[in-house]
């Protein structure tokens, strides 16, 4: 009881107002408090590390988070605006993130050939996939996921079977549509980062979870967007909803949605090392069980 409590009152204060942000692409855009020059990041001591999708579709959206590290660890005295480069063949562009207890991300759209991201001496390559997507829609026949995915309507992993998607994957989705798991989908650890974002601007709806879900260094952006599955005080679309569910999140960055991070309906929910940041809300739990390490809410409107 004492967790859920906690846990309870941590998630109400992600939904309070929060006026400053980092400089983030579409579609969510937290009003910016002007706090002077960007901070130096190249501090003594101070490393970063750079964690991004190793490879993108053009034109989709898609993360950077930033950490900044020393002696191994998040240097949580990190705190204010940095300064990140962006680099193609043919041009930078500088970005200011807005950094929290060492943290911090931003939302890029894809461009044509590899990006670089740099900060403090660290780099990370987003190569461009220029594969043709796999369509699905309906009712899953096959349970294994792998390359550039494209949902075009509703998904339903069956009760009994298990969606497995391999490390690395893209999975873009259209307007308002989402998955439903009434078995089970689990994202393997080990691996590039597995993305979950819309097809164009317009917002995906998110993951509805009856059975079972597992999601590792997984990130979601631009979900939450149908209100037809509003869920709680905030009338939002959770990007991640569990009814009655067992639900595991490790290394998931969710950011930049017009829904909710999280919901649940009963269930038991563990969450280590994740980040949530420009949403609606944080998240709404009901009669839920709720584990949380070492994650972090930030930047809500």
């Amino acid at each position: 009881m004492t967790r859920l409590l906690i846990a309870s009152l941590l998630l109400s204060l992600a939904c309070g107002d929060d006026t400053s942000a980092g400089d983030v692409g579409p579609p969510r855009d937290v009003p910016r408090v002007d706090v002077g020059p960007p901070m130096d990041a190249s501090v003594p001591g101070r490393t970063w590390e750079i964690s991004a999708p190793a490879g993108v579709s053009p034109d989709l959206l898609h993360p950077v988070v930033i950490y900044a590290m020393a002696g191994g660890t998040l240097d949580t005295s990190a705190s204010g605006d940095f300064t990140v480069e962006v680099s193609n063949a043919d041009s930078t562009v500088t970005h200011r993130v807005r950094v929290r207890r060492g943290i911090g991300s931003m939302t890029l759209r894809k461009g044509v050939g590899e990006s670089v991201v740099e900060i403090g001496g660290a780099r990370r390559a987003v190569q461009l996939l220029d594969a043709a997507p796999t369509v699905v829609a309906g009712e899953l026949t096959g349970f294994s996921w792998s390359g550039v995915i494209q949902v075009d309507a509703n998904v339903t992993v069956p009760a009994g079977e298990t969606l497995v998607i391999e490390p690395g994957t893209v999975v873009m989705t259209a307007l308002d549509r989402s998955i439903i798991v009434d078995g089970a989908i689990e994202v393997a650890p080990g691996g590039p980062m597995t993305l979950f974002t819309s097809i164009n601007d317009e917002p995906w709806g998110g993951i509805v979870v009856n059975g079972s879900a597992a999601f590792h260094n997984a990130a979601f952006v631009n979900g939450g967007g149908n209100e037809g599955r509003a869920f709680g005080h905030s009338g939002s679309q959770p990007v991640i909803f569990g009814e009655s569910a067992t639900v595991t999140l490790r290394d998931v960055v969710i950011q930049d949605g017009p829904g909710k991070a999280l919901g649940a309906r009963g269930g038991v929910w563990s969450i280590e090392g994740s980040l949530f940041t420009r949403l609606d809300t944080g998240g709404e739990f009901e009669r839920a069980e709720l584990n949380i390490t070492g994650s972090q809410w930030m930047d809500f409107p």
